[in-house]
């Protein structure tokens, strides 16, 4: 069940950028539900395995609460850059998602593990996106069946221990 929340926030992520192309009047609230999204899965993700480590539940909703928080000011801001700037919304959609994949990757490192595995998949699309904007979809699928084989192997790991 984890692993399909896990590759389910990795879909819902590049649907963002499909929104951001097709319609990008609704790219800043579909971001920000977003950075929410990932951090009310993340909080709820954490919940036993923090309680197994002995942390409080206050404990855990400060540490991430601050850290998810701090992601959605980060987005809140590139949209205010698109729009005081007149930044492409194709962009700001991309300086989404790379605040998100450092999020992240953050909360992987702090929190679950599996988060960084998320992280470094949305980083790779980023990457595929920036570099290969012509190909962005047919590298899309392949970032996300890496992705996949990621999270499935690491989830394979963790069973076998």
């Amino acid at each position: 069940m984890r692993l399909w929340i896990y590759v389910g926030l990795i879909v819902l992520s590049i649907g963002g950028i499909a929104i951001m192309d097709f319609k990008p009047d609704y790219g800043v609230w579909y971001w920000l539900i977003m950075t929410a999204v990932f951090g009310i899965s993340s909080i709820s993700l954490s919940w036993k395995p923090a309680a197994e480590r002995g942390l409080s539940a206050q404990h855990l909703l400060r540490q991430e609460g601050l850290h998810w928080l701090t992601a959605l000011v980060g987005v809140s801001l590139v949209f205010l850059m698109q729009w005081g700037l007149k930044l492409d919304p194709s962009l700001a959609a991309l300086c989404s998602l790379l605040l998100l994949a450092v999020a992240c990757v953050l909360a992987g490192i702090h929190f679950q593990w599996q988060l960084a595995v998320v992280g470094l998949v949305l980083a790779a699309t980023f990457v595929v996106a920036v570099l290969a904007a012509d190909f962005f979809w047919a590298g899309l699928l392949i970032a996300l069946a890496g992705g996949v084989i990621l999270l499935i192997m690491a989830r394979r790991r963790t069973n076998a221990t």
